[in-house]
């Protein structure tokens, strides 16, 4: 190869570089993208949850040690204790996160350092889903659901969603998917919140 076909070679690769070089930076030093999103209050949000089983002192220890675990501020939600019932209503006065309504309703059923043997626990979480829970469909937002952790669960880090036309759904905190499931396996316990 003779020098003028060197030279043309390196002078063409550099005009390369310079046509490309914003891309080649913008490659090599690219910001991490960003997963996350930012969490909009709803102030038509109308989740809840009904638990029973807790004693009030207990629920409201479960509470703020669920709000330290997820860094919200302390009052992030409310308890009323049903007047002819043993249930409580927990609501979330300033919304919160679909995917942390999953958790607390999961969270209230499995607790840390909480003895669960001979005590009768029932969390149904209530809710108009919307499109920030990830729904599978879009056909589901507006519809009404009940949240719960299915009876004999074995996995601990999953919720059932189930809607009064019968569908249901396992949402797996693992890959946050949807899965279409067969049984409803909720107990009577919480069928009757």
């Amino acid at each position: 190869m003779n020098k003028l076909a060197i030279v043309a070679t390196v002078a063409a690769a550099t005009v390369v570089v310079f046509m490309f070089w914003g891309k080649i930076i913008g490659f090599i030093h690219r910001d991490p993208e960003l997963t996350a999103t930012v969490f909009v209050p709803d102030p038509k949000s109308d989740k809840r949850i009904v638990a029973s089983g807790w004693t009030d002192d207990e629920l409201k220890k479960i509470l703020e040690d669920f709000a330290k675990l997820y860094e919200l501020d302390r009052s992030f939600a409310t308890r009323v204790k049903s007047v002819d019932s043993d249930n409580v209503l927990v609501s979330f006065p300033n919304d919160i996160p679909s995917d942390v309504f999953f958790f607390l309703v999961n969270y209230l059923n499995y607790p840390e350092r909480y003895e669960l043997s001979g005590r009768q626990i029932a969390v149904a979480g209530k809710v108009t889903l919307t499109p920030t829970f990830d729904l599978p469909e879009p056909s589901l937002a507006g519809k009404a659901a009940k949240v719960y952790v299915p009876a004999d669960d074995q996995d601990f880090d999953l919720v059932y969603v189930v809607l009064p036309s019968g569908e249901r759904y396992e949402v797996s905190f693992t890959d946050h998917r949807w899965k279409r499931v067969e049984e409803a396996r909720m107990s009577r316990a919480v069928r009757e919140l």
